[in-house]
């Protein structure tokens, strides 16, 4: 028993580090659970487990799956993101027409 508690509190706070954990339970004894991350305000970005799991510790280590994959993602959108060079801005329409004056 004390080794379930130390791992369900292991990975509650590991779950913490992305941001609120919440754990539901269903009236068939299944549970799930979702970590909303800590984002900008009006945004809303959030990591689930599957519904039907069979312990909130299963619950919370698929969570925590789709958390790690959304990290991934973005930091792979945010790598290619850097090696794109970025345009030289082309001059306004009024910055040509002073130029042909």
């Amino acid at each position: 028993m004390t080794e379930t508690k130390d791992e369900m509190l292991h990975l509650f706070n590991q779950a913490r580090k992305y941001g609120r954990v919440c754990i539901f339970t269903a009236r068939d004894g299944t549970y799930s659970c979702q970590i909303e991350f800590n984002c900008i305000d009006h945004v809303e970005l959030k990591a689930k487990s599957g519904h039907n799991m069979p312990s909130p510790i299963s619950a919370l280590k698929e969570a925590i799956k789709a958390a790690e994959k959304i990290i991934t993602n973005i930091s792979k959108l945010d790598a290619v993101g850097k090696e794109q060079k970025p345009e030289e801005p082309k001059a306004s329409i009024t910055t040509r027409l002073i130029r042909i004056w």
